[in-house]
């Protein structure tokens, strides 16, 4: 950005002299770029980024999304847009170098980040809204209850690592969804789906998954199917901790629903969906 638009990132603000033409959006969408990662990037001894593909790939959509005009303007500003040249995000975040703003935490705990990222283009409306109130000094509270372990697994998605800390997932879902990060929700429910389908839920998680998905009314209805559908198959596994999460009408119904599975291998939401179910078998039956 320095050798592009004469930018003095040493100070506190810069203008950045760019094309008469270029759109405010496509510039926002190349600056993002360059705080682009994927996990098989990472290099921890080397400052220059050799493959970044994470940042190649956004450029050859952001080429396609663009005019041929800007794209030329583009090219004439920042010569050959070499990703292969960019500093490694990784590098830059663990120095805490060209931080613009600090998410708190509760706990007076204080996070430098870089608000391109943490605000996004189509998406952080939180953060992007924080950083206007009057007076902020760009110290962007979280809402309040996330923990720093949650927080710190959310944030290492939000700047490009593919996975989130197991131990944290729905917490970290559930504020990611609060903050409008949708690619770090997305992330966590993939991983989430995953998990509850490869059975690699202990007891304890399986049954927070349930009670989180049957709590939460915002929640994608494939993952609490999923969720569901993984309490009735290994019903054994959270039977004795049930008791404690759910109600014991709740308990007596995934119990049935577990016995019904064995038997017929359907795996049903409710005892009143199986009824149902058998009602219209019924019918058929008798026509």
């Amino acid at each position: 950005l320095s050798k592009s638009f004469g930018a003095d990132l040493g100070a506190e603000m810069c203008r950045l002299d760019a094309p008469a033409g270029l759109s405010s959006n496509t510039l926002r969408l190349l600056f993002r770029l360059h705080y682009l990662e994927a996990e098989a990037d990472v290099v921890t001894t080397d400052v220059q980024n050799s493959n970044n593909s994470a940042a190649l790939h956004a450029l050859q959509e952001l080429r396609e999304k663009v005019t041929v005009e800007e794209w030329h303007l583009l090219e004439s500003s920042c010569g050959l847009l070499d990703v292969a040249s960019w500093q490694s995000l990784r590098g830059c975040v663990a120095a805490g170098r060209h931080t613009d703003c600090t998410l708190q935490l509760d706990g007076g705990v204080n996070q430098p980040a870089h608000l391109a990222v943490i605000g996004g283009v189509d998406d952080g409306h939180y953060f992007e809204a924080s950083s206007r109130w009057p007076g902020n000094d760009k110290k962007l509270p979280l809402p309040a209850g996330c923990s720093h372990e949650a927080f710190q697994s959310m944030l290492r998605a939000r700047y490009g690592a593919n996975t989130v800390d197991m131990e944290t997932i729905l917490e970290a879902r559930h504020f990611a969804e609060l903050v409008d990060w949708r690619d770090v929700a997305r992330c966590c429910e993939v991983q989430l789906q995953a998990a509850l389908a490869n059975q690699a839920l202990d007891g304890d998680s399986l049954l927070a998954a349930l009670s989180h998905a049957e709590g939460n009314d915002s929640y994608p209805a494939h993952l609490r199917a999923a969720a569901l559908a993984a309490a009735v198959r290994q019903w054994s596994k959270v039977t004795e901790t049930a008791a404690s999460a759910l109600s014991p009408g709740r308990c007596h119904e995934l119990a049935a629903l577990h016995r019904i599975r064995n038997r017929d291998g359907h795996v049903c939401g409710s005892l009143e969906e199986y009824l149902l179910a058998a009602a219209d078998d019924l019918t058929e039956w008798e026509d």
